[in-house]
């Protein structure tokens, strides 16, 4: 069942019942920390109003890798896994859930604009770009990982846009925000490079190294030497050496000097689908 055909009804919970689970929520860092003001109160008094208790039997979808992020997702009955899909088809379980608490911080926030954020050209042509297209965007605002429940499970949403803009109203807010996507962008980073592991040939493996750190329409110099990127990716310096002659020679990507650029965009998203 997908993210938009999730059809489950809020929790009709008792006035007891709903209290409880919101006071449980209150004393989560995410809300406790909050000023401990008269506007810090005013805020979070605010935000709980805003929070909804969703039900998921098991096996169903509380949000989709790649999806947009509407909401913060908080735990607060059952379990909920949290799995990363390859381009390859292939799952790899990241998080298990089972107490109370936010379940999809792996979300690559950035609030500024990119240069991926325009993909129409691809979404709108039946292409290996288009299947892959969420591999090209690093827009903010995206979920790394899917969200499954494992059984009968009590999830709080809160719009993340409403969280996110109290931010504002306090005098470190700005600070927190770009902490977050700092953080953010690292661990995108990290997951890419786990990703890595699971390719065998190494046109795959380089070719989704440059598909998801580089922009693919300009020029870009490589973010370590030669020899730092074999060991990142888990190549010997030799084979990556000659599997960027390879790829020169296919017209995939092209140098000059120590500047590259992505030529053939398809090809890349061909050699990941291997």
């Amino acid at each position: 069942m997908t993210q938009n055909g999730h059809t489950n009804n809020i929790m009709k919970l008792n006035d007891i019942s709903h209290q409880a689970y919101l006071l449980a929520l209150e004393s989560y860092p995410i809300f406790a920390l909050l000023p401990n003001t008269e506007q810090g109160t005013d805020i979070k008094k605010s935000l709980l109003s805003m929070v909804s208790i969703h039900e998921y039997t098991k096996g169903e979808i509380v949000f989709l890798q790649h999806s947009p992020v509407v909401n913060l997702y908080f735990l607060l009955d059952g379990r909920v896994d949290c799995h990363r899909q390859l381009p390859s088809g292939q799952e790899s379980l990241i998080a298990q859930y089972d107490s109370i608490g936010l379940i999809n911080e792996s979300v690559l926030w950035d609030w500024q604009k990119t240069d991926r954020d325009d993909l129409s050209a691809f979404q709108n042509k039946e292409t290996i770009a288009a299947k892959h297209s969420a591999l090209l965007s690093t827009k903010g605002g995206i979920h790394q990982l899917t969200a499954t429940s494992r059984g009968t499970s009590l999830v709080a949403s809160l719009c993340v846009e409403s969280y996110f803009k109290t931010l504002d109203e306090f005098e470190l807010g700005g600070l927190l925000k770009w902490f977050c996507e700092c953080i953010s962008k690292r661990l995108h980073h990290h997951i890419v490079s786990s990703d890595l592991l699971a390719f065998v040939q190494a046109k795959s493996k380089l070719s989704y190294y440059f598909i998801t750190h580089y922009p693919i329409d300009k020029p870009f110099k490589l973010l370590c030497t030669q020899k730092q990127l074999a060991g990142q990716i888990g190549l010997r310096p030799e084979t990556l050496s000659r599997t960027l002659k390879e790829m020169m020679a296919a017209n995939l990507i092209k140098k000059e000097g120590a500047t590259y650029q992505i030529i053939d965009i398809e090809g890349l998203l061909a050699l990941v689908s291997e």
